[in-house]
């Protein structure tokens, strides 16, 4: 091997050690690195167990999200990982991107599953309680145990005394009467029908689309009856805002707008009318969920309801610009869109130490000697080495 090849085998050597790429930012503590991100053992900058890398930030883990350990749900009250995904532990159901308990007989409730911590219950009037043909006892629902006697309007003390009539109960009368969703017909509990009397909806649940309306089941808007059920009607070509819907075409006539819940034309969550129109939520508007701020770049649903600029982006106008130098911050993570700053002692973004600001950058101190912005650390050294054993070989020959 001649003395060439030995100074371009080692020239190609020293190149491969000395030049690396990664795809995050290089880092030596973690204060150079983005909110909830460390510095690891590798100097690189990673999002912490709980947190997950979303463009240059590190984000809680939700509901759904991958994880390896509970600690990685931690953001998320009673949460855990199973199953490699942030899920509700056991007697927790979720609703809107949280856990909620799983209340018993006589709690509050909202839908049939939030009950389900107790077997033959149901959500009825806002509170849990045991299904028809069920009576509580212990804290459980157990079947009702068919009477001899006890029939409509007899005396009773447990609503078990009342078994020998399907859905009945025993009222706080002590007599045997109907569940609140059937009515007597000829000494039995029947489902209520269209043009019952009702006091809520919940008793004109026997009828697909019916509700309670002045005091009687009727069918919901958007509904007619027809042979003792409610069939949806024909479909106007265009409907405006608040008009009877079936579906989302019918609101077409507005853009932006959806056919709700209750069949009615509503703009979509993310905008809100304004003169017969679906216009974009913009910053100060109300929200529920990050996703109805969409409209605005960089914008989230903040705790007080309101859509406004993300912890790293400031309000300019209308729109959230990245924080530059001089814009106020709470930590580092607030002044990551530029290099070499961070949230100094007067809570602004600043350049660090051995920077200094030039326009809307951080640009070393010129004292210093300037480095290739993109040159390897240690290459320099060998590849002056090896230019003078190149000038030593030209010599001798």
């Amino acid at each position: 091997m001649t003395l060439w090849n030995v100074c371009l085998t080692a020239l190609v050597w020293t190149c491969q050690i000395n030049i690396g790429f990664s795809a995050l930012d290089s880092c030596t503590v973690d204060a150079e690195c983005t909110a909830n991100a460390v510095c690891d053992v590798n100097k690189v900058c990673t999002c912490q167990a709980s947190f997950f890398e979303r463009g240059k930030r590190c984000e809680p883990k939700g509901l759904d999200d991958t994880c390896s350990a509970d600690d990685d749900c931690v953001a998320v009250n009673n949460a855990m990982c199973s199953g490699g995904a942030c899920t509700c532990k056991p007697s927790f159901n979720e609703q809107q991107k949280a856990c909620h308990p799983v209340v018993g007989i006589g709690s509050a409730c909202e839908a049939k599953q939030d009950c389900s911590l107790v077997e033959n219950t149901d959500c009825v009037e806002g509170q849990c309680a045991c299904s028809p043909s069920f009576h509580e006892q212990d804290g459980t629902c157990n079947p009702d145990s068919a009477p001899t006697t006890s029939g409509l309007m007899d005396v009773c003390s447990t609503d078990g005394d009342c078994a020998a009539v399907g859905n009945a109960i025993c009222s706080s009368d002590n007599s045997c009467v109907c569940h609140s969703a059937f009515m007597e017909k000829g000494k039995r509990c029947e489902p209520k029908g269209l043009d019952d009397p009702c006091t809520g909806d919940q008793e004109c649940v026997a009828v697909d689309n019916a509700t309670c309306s002045d005091g009687t089941c009727t069918c919901k808007p958007g509904f007619h009856e027809k042979a003792g059920v409610c069939s949806p009607e024909s479909a106007p070509t265009s409907k405006g805002l608040s008009a009877v819907c079936l579906m989302n075409g019918d609101c077409a006539a507005v853009g932006n707008a959806i056919c709700s819940s209750d069949n009615l034309c509503v703009c979509h969550p993310a905008f809100v009318e304004k003169g017969k129109q679906c216009e974009p939520k913009g910053l100060m508007a109300e929200c529920t969920m990050d996703t109805e701020c969409v409209s605005v770049e960089n914008a989230v649903c903040n705790t007080n309801n309101q859509c406004a600029c993300a912890t790293a982006f400031e309000q300019k106008g209308q729109g959230c610009d990245a924080k530059g130098l001089g814009d106020a911050c709470s930590d580092t993570g607030e002044c990551g869109s530029v290099d070499n700053a961070s949230c100094g002692q007067d809570r602004t973004c600043e350049c660090n130490q051995g920077f200094t600001k030039k326009g809307d950058n951080c640009v070393p101190d010129s004292t210093k000697p300037k480095k290739p912005k993109n040159a390897a650390p240690g290459l320099t050294a060998p590849l002056t080495s090896l230019f003078i054993v190149f000038v030593g070989i030209f010599r001798v020959s």
